[in-house]
């Protein structure tokens, strides 16, 4: 089993993403094992990974682990389903309801809009009119966190729940001595105990070493890590207690200076990863070049430094009929990257004036 560490997967997604979902459905092809890991919460995320052609049997989410849903089947939950006194009076706010009592706003509902509307999260007020608690909903229908708010408009707690309301894990927001903010997590009844977290890092941490020995995760065959985010969630991955094959992936330049790439800055996003090459077991390139430039300066180290070249292009396309070129429009071309120096957009423009 090869899992990609990734932080997080949203709706706008970077190369990063769509590497690591063109990667995931290579393997499929060929029946390798593999998944996509995360480790960032959101309420949406299954939409996310299913409008991405991601199996939820192929993805984990260190959340969705810990909260006993990583595979959870999809219910409905609409405003016939809110508990609500029906005392209480109702307005309407657009597709969204406000709820008083004796003329106090004491719960608003928030609706998606969708075709069902389905309920995005319930929030509570005192009768002073202060957020006391919001409660969201995961899209595929069950409470999956409790945001509860401090006097000064704050959030203090979070409870990660599980389908069955029992919190799964606890995120406690406070301030230190120096009056800088705090996060710690608190596991509550994994495997029959408690376990306290000083940081995200050190969670993270623990939840790669829980994957990597879960049987109904991996199987009975070797496995290894492929990092695409390594500023993210290097840290966590050289820390494990379990060993296991890791390698650091190289998505663009390594280095600021292409004109000296032997003592050019590194790029903020490897830099951490590659001060300490010597801890992985192998630096992932996507050219013959960049394999060349990282070797002439990291190889003295002893790490194998591979070349797996980036681009997949998809059976689909493959496949697909082939159009003549006499058919096509002459000397066009469409680019899409962000405005940065490695996409080389400007080797574009020259080529295209040449032509």
């Amino acid at each position: 089993m090869l899992f990609f560490l990734n932080d997080n997967i949203q709706h706008n997604k970077s190369g990063i993403e769509h590497a690591q979902i063109k990667r995931l459905h290579l393997f499929e092809m060929f029946d390798e094992p593999a998944k996509i890991v995360t480790r960032k919460y959101s309420n949406e995320l299954h939409m996310v990974t299913e409008e991405a052609g991601i199996a939820d049997e192929d993805f984990v989410n260190l959340f969705d682990y810990f909260q006993e849903a990583r595979v959870f089947p999809q219910k409905d939950v609409t405003i016939k389903d809110v508990d609500v006194d029906p005392t209480w009076d109702r307005k309407a706010d657009g597709i969204n309801y406000n709820y008083y009592r004796n003329g106090n706003r004491i719960m608003y509902v928030r609706r998606r809009n969708d075709k069902e509307k389905h309920i995005i999260n319930l929030q509570y007020f005192d009768h002073f009119g202060k957020l006391l608690k919001v409660s969201w909903y995961d899209n595929r229908g069950f409470i999956s966190v409790e945001q509860v708010y401090d006097w000064d408009g704050n959030i203090a707690t979070e409870n990660y729940l599980r389908p069955d309301g029992s919190i799964a894990i606890q995120l406690e927001h406070q301030k230190n001595k120096r009056d800088k903010g705090v996060d710690t997590y608190h596991l509550f009844n994994y495997k029959g105990q408690d376990c306290q977290f000083a940081n995200l890092d050190e969670l993270t941490r623990f939840f790669y070493d829980e994957i990597v020995t879960d049987p109904e995760l991996v199987g009975n065959g070797p496995v290894g890590l492929v990092v695409d985010r390594t500023y993210e969630v290097g840290w966590s991955v050289l820390h494990m207690k379990h060993r296991v094959f890791r390698t650091m992936q190289l998505h663009n330049d390594h280095v600021n200076d292409n004109s000296d790439m032997l003592h050019s800055t590194l790029n903020y996003n490897y830099t951490w990863g590659l001060n300490h090459v010597k801890d992985w077991d192998g630096i992932i390139t996507l050219t013959p070049q960049q394999q060349k430039d990282v070797k002439d300066r990291f190889e003295k180290y002893g790490t194998k430094i591979y070349r797996i070249p980036g681009p997949i292009v998809p059976k689909a396309v493959l496949e697909a009929k082939h159009i003549p070129f006499e058919q096509r429009t002459k000397n066009q071309v469409v680019m899409v990257a962000r405005l940065s120096p490695e996409k080389q957009q400007d080797h574009c423009l020259r080529h295209g004036r040449r032509s």
